[in-house]
């Protein structure tokens, strides 16, 4: 058995997960759903066929198997695509050494780093939004109650300008945009 036919043991969904942890998969009936992370994709146009081991992107047209989508997701020759899945998934394949070259080494550990700004990121913009709905609620809680304290008038004035980061932080596609209002709910003091 070669190195690609060892690979394709390995879950395609699995795979996803290990090498795009960003990309969010949902189930449809025998495939699985998600948005293309090689372009800006508002509707979910990647398709992920489980059985089968393929993928396609029915907006870009790309498409493949494990090997395919790992190349493509860490800029990979396919039999450096195929090493690194054997390598990340412990399979046992004959000849292929367990060294990895340098340029792969480096390119993966890029790869791994960029994923690991991308969940920060992500995990940042979560936080803030959060923090944002959890004020904004508060606001309007005090400012619904019997008696509201006079202090409440300068956070009521403030509730548009919440709602508008929190509008900015979900536009998914227009990361300048969510790290704008990131910056500006700290320097506003709307969230740590």
């Amino acid at each position: 058995m070669d190195i690609f036919q060892t690979v394709k043991q390995v879950s395609i969904v699995d795979i996803v997960h290990h090498y795009i942890p960003d990309l969010r998969l949902r189930a449809a009936g025998r495939t699985c759903t998600g948005r293309c992370p090689w372009h800006k994709d508002k509707n979910p146009s990647l398709t992920v066929w489980p059985d089968s081991g393929r993928w396609k992107c029915w907006a870009c047209g790309i498409g493949g198997d494990q090997v395919a989508l790992v190349a493509k997701a860490l800029n990979l020759k396919p039999l450096e695509a195929a090493r690194t899945i054997a390598r990340d998934f412990s399979l046992p394949v004959p000849g292929v050494r367990r060294s990895v070259s340098p340029e792969v080494r480096q390119k993966a550990q890029a790869a791994a780093k960029e994923r690991e700004l991308q969940a920060a990121f992500a995990a940042k913009v979560r936080d803030t939004y959060l923090s944002l709905a959890m004020l904004y609620r508060c606001i309007n809680m005090v400012f619904d109650s019997p008696d509201p304290p006079p202090a409440i008038a300068w956070w009521v004035n403030r509730l548009p300008v919440i709602e508008s980061l929190m509008d900015e932080l979900m536009i998914r596609d227009d990361e300048v945009r969510r790290v704008e209002a990131v910056r500006a709910a700290r320097e506003w003091g709307l969230c740590g």
